[in-house]
This record gives C-alpha cells, sequence and structure tokens, in this order.
C-alpha cells in the first residue's frame, strides 16, 4: 500500500495597489466580492470570525488569510489584475510531501554582508571575508490529513527584507517578519496568506542637463519627484490529498500536460 502524500501547490506574488486595491486585497474583498469566502479570519482569532470583524483587527504590516469557495474566486480576482499588469508572480511551485511530514518552499536571493569581526590582543581584526544573509519569503507547510479527507496545515510564512544601511553600525539592516497559523482545509481548497503591505519610496531628479545638477542655482533648472507605489505580498496554497499510486500518476500526468502547455512559450536558447 503506497503511503498517503499531499501535493502542495503554492503561488507567491506581489499586487500593486492602486484605485481601489490601494487599501489592500482585503479591503478589496469586503467592499466588492468579501460574500463569497467561505470562511476567513486574520491570525490569532478565531476561524469563524467574520471578515469585516477580521480587518478591524488586523495589526499593521502583518498576514492575515481567507480561504476561497470551490470556484476560486481569489484566482479569478488575481487573473484580472494580470491581465492589467498588477501582478508579479514570484514563484509558483509545487512540491509533494509525505502526510505528516514539512515542506519547505524558498524564493528569494541571498545578500553579501560582511563577515563578523574579531578581537585579538585587545584589537578589532576584520577577516575581510563576505557572509551571505538569506531574504525573500520562506514558506513552510506540515500537512496532516485527518479520516474526513480534510487537511490541517501548520504553516510558518517569513519574509526578509534588505533595510538601509545602520547609522550606528554602518552595516546593512534587514526587515524580518514571521507568522506562524494552524488552519483546516478541503483536500483541492485554496488559502490566502495577505495583508502584508510594503511602501515604496523613489526619488528622482530632472532638469536641463548639466544645469540641474550645479549646487544651491540647479534649484532654477529642473525639479524634483517624489513617487509612492505600494505592493502586497500574497501567497496561495492550495492541499490536494493524493491516497495512492493511481493518484500520484494523475497528478504526475498533470504536471506533464502543464509543462507541454508553458513549452512553447519559452525561447530557444
Amino acid at each position: 500500500m503506497s503511503p498517503r502524500q499531499v501535493l502542495i501547490e503554492a503561488t507567491i506574488a506581489e499586487v500593486t495597489l492602486t484605485g481601489r486595491l490601494q487599501y489592500g486585497l482585503q479591503w478589496f474583498f469586503n467592499n466588492g466580492v468579501g460574500d463569497n469566502l467561505t470562511g476567513s479570519g486574520s491570525l490569532g482569532l478565531p476561524a469563524d470570525v467574520t471578515l469585516t470583524d477580521a480587518l478591524k483587527s488586523i495589526p499593521a504590516g502583518q498576514f492575515s488569510y481567507a480561504i476561497t469557495d470551490s470556484a476560486g474566486m481569489v484566482k479569478s480576482l488575481l487573473n484580472t489584475l494580470a491581465s492589467d499588469s498588477k501582478i508579479k508572480v514570484l514563484s509558483s511551485p509545487q512540491i509533494m510531501v509525505l502526510d505528516n511530514q514539512q515542506a519547505a518552499i524558498r524564493v528569494g536571493t541571498q545578500q553579501p554582508i560582511p563577515a563578523p569581526q574579531s578581537i585579538v590582543n585587545s584589537s578589532v581584526v576584520t577577516s575581510g571575508g563576505v557572509d551571505y544573509k538569506d531574504t525573500g519569503v520562506l514558506l513552510e507547510v506540515l500537512p496532516r490529513v485527518n479520516a474526513g479527507g480534510m487537511v490541517n496545515m501548520e504553516i510558518k510564512q517569513e519574509v526578509v527584507d534588505v533595510g538601509p544601511i545602520d547609522s550606528a553600525t554602518s552595516q546593512r539592516s534587514f526587515l524580518q517578519r514571521s507568522v506562524t497559523s494552524k488552519v483546516v482545509v478541503k483536500s483541492g481548497q485554496t488559502l490566502v496568506l495577505g495583508g502584508l503591505i510594503r511602501d515604496n519610496r523613489t526619488d528622482g531628479q530632472s532638469g536641463i542637463p548639466v544645469l540641474y545638477k550645479i549646487p544651491v542655482l540647479g534649484a532654477l533648472f529642473g525639479n524634483t519627484s517624489e513617487q509612492l507605489d505600494r505592493t502586497e505580498l500574497i501567497v496561495l496554497i492550495t492541499p490536494r490529498v493524493v491516497r495512492d499510486s493511481q493518484e500520484a500518476n494523475q497528478v504526475t500526468e498533470e504536471i506533464k500536460r502543464k509543462m507541454r502547455e508553458v513549452a512553447p512559450l519559452v525561447p530557444a536558447s
């Protein structure tokens, strides 16, 4: 008898928040399509709270979650956003894991940082080496399938962003946010982790070439601009229970079919 497995399908994406989306996807759901959600809540709240009550209690900059209906309402919205170039998919990994075993997905880069200094005979010695800090999104999922076919998931979500140079240490700082949650969904149902909104401020300068760069007088020949972009990081997780070798073969064939559909879109090297 084949051991029971769970296929974890995840989509990690950034949504540009403009227009009706300027306050985030959760606000949009609440004011437009919130009635189509089968369940929702924010971290630390009971699972049966309403979306409206959940929104009032979401801490700023933290993850919240919502469960889509079987029709994939959230995915439909994201497809619409993609057509307007308002969404950037960072990764769409699929990973098969044994029941009651942990799956880990990391999407990001390694940021080089100076190696730690050492002290020899009361003198600070710089090694001159370089260490690397993992940045990006780390998603850990531990699925447990119960007798009724429901999937209990322990989810750990961690985001590490590169911050500014710290004035006290002259070293690169990092912004780390993490959260752990336990949820229960049906096999094939999608869970959405969202609510992590980031403001990106960009300063620009333009004007008559050369002249606008003159100290003091340059302001007469140019102007400065400031642009604020808001993005929300969202993670969609869909667990699919694979009970035997026949279902495993079906999943494998489905993945192969999707790869064949994508292959013509990839330019030859």
